[in-house]
């Protein structure tokens, strides 16, 4: 786990002092003021461990074929809202130039980033991350209907802008909303500009058995 020592954007970059002093979130130690830390739920610990394993196992076959770049690491990140400092774990999964960002909110899975470098646009490779990340979170949610446990629900916020910083890319709110509806999430609130969705779990099994009859055909 990559220990907090200074507040950084989701891009790496530093923040300003400007904007640290402003939210008064540096203790007399100099280490950030956490006011509340988010707990792993369950869910998200059975995620990661399925990229951990039954993912990595099934990308390292066809790497050396394929050339695959696959990367997963979790650590922890810091952010402020509303003057209060939080930190909770995540988990940021990549293959070649996409990447995306998890981990659990109070009692939900919140997806936090899903982002394509600029050299790797208009090749599929969001849908295909996205599509990577939603078959763990089938196969998980199908190992907890056996047990009958509670499944969180999976949600996201569309800003209009992916990134932060230097590497801050504008998108329409719409076309992220566009983009997220074919998977089955749903606008389920709004506020200002910014649109919150969440995993709607019909339309989910209607994208997970469309995504079935696809392989099979293929095979």
């Amino acid at each position: 786990m990559t220990k907090i020592n200074k507040f950084t954007y989701g891009d790496g970059s530093k923040v300003p002092d400007s904007v640290i002093n402003k939210l008064n979130i540096i203790g007399k130690d100099g280490m950030p003021r956490i006011d509340k830390k988010y707990k792993n739920i369950s869910f998200y610990n059975d995620l990661k461990e399925y990229f951990n394993t039954v993912f990595r196992e099934e990308i390292s076959t066809h790497e050396k074929k394929n050339k695959i770049q696959f990367g997963l690491k979790s650590f922890d990140i810091v952010h402020a809202l509303n003057y209060e400092v939080y930190q909770n774990e995540c988990t940021q999964l990549s293959i070649f130039g996409a990447f995306l960002r998890f981990g659990s909110r109070g009692n939900k899975i919140d997806i936090s980033r899903v982002e394509v470098d600029e050299n790797f646009r208009e090749k599929g490779l969001g849908t295909h991350i996205m599509t990577m990340f939603l078959v763990a979170v089938y196969e998980t949610i199908v190992k907890y209907q056996k047990k009958n446990k509670k499944i969180p629900d999976i949600i996201l916020e569309c800003s209009g802008s992916v990134g932060i910083g230097k590497n801050k890319l504008e998108t329409p709110v719409h076309s992220q909303v566009k983009f997220f509806l074919k998977f089955g999430f749903l606008p389920y609130e709004i506020n200002g500009g910014y649109i919150k969705m969440k995993l709607n779990s019909e339309l989910f099994l209607n994208f997970m058995m469309k995504l079935a009859d696809k392989h099979a055909s293929a095979a």
